[in-house]
């Protein structure tokens, strides 16, 4: 079967990104539209599908909101390009393990798509912490340029902003369904 047939990958694509461009100096407001697919993906596929197209949505993502690592250092080429492809592959690892929870809670409880906000910070906190610890790529900074939003930061932190938005986005989901 050819992979582009898929439209599970193809979601995966466009959820990458779209979420991989809603990042600074891109535009904040696709994150409302990037992780529809990316639900989706989540709501219709078993636990080990979930995982590999948040996989592959995360490579796309990093690549594109990350690209900043190769143009900040006055490293050579190698070891930039090695720096960045090393964080990439980390970092979708989280979101992989991410994408089989949620369908796991999705499939199990009649409300679990609900848990995805609360899911998706602890994605984040954990990733945030350890000797590995990679908190550049939150999902508040998406909405960097929507200061409404990010009023509640002062409050909740960015963890706070990261939560409110896919809240928003569940119920965007729920709407449409």
């Amino acid at each position: 079967m050819n992979i582009f047939s898929n439209h599970r990958f193809k979601y995966a694509l466009i959820s990458g990104a779209l979420i991989g461009y809603s990042f600074p100096p891109f535009f904040g407001f696709f994150a409302f539209i990037g992780f529809i697919p990316l639900i989706i993906i989540w709501s219709s596929s078993n636990i080990r599908e979930s995982a590999k197209y948040s996989y592959i949505a995360a490579l796309v993502a990093n690549i594109i909101s990350l690209y900043w690592i190769g143009l900040n250092s006055g490293a050579d080429l190698i070891p930039v390009i090695a720096s960045l492809v090393a964080a990439v592959l980390y970092l979708s690892l989280f979101w992989a393990l991410l994408g089989a929870v949620c369908s796991y809670f999705i499939k199990r409880y009649i409300n679990g798509l609900y848990l995805i906000p609360a899911l998706w910070v602890s994605m984040e906190l954990l990733r945030s912490y350890g000797p590995l610890g990679f908190s550049w790529s939150s999902l508040a900074l998406t909405q960097s340029n929507f200061l409404p939003i990010l009023q509640i930061m002062d409050i909740t932190g960015s963890e706070g902003v990261s939560f409110w938005v896919l809240i928003i986005i569940i119920i965007i989901i729920i709407i449409i369904i």
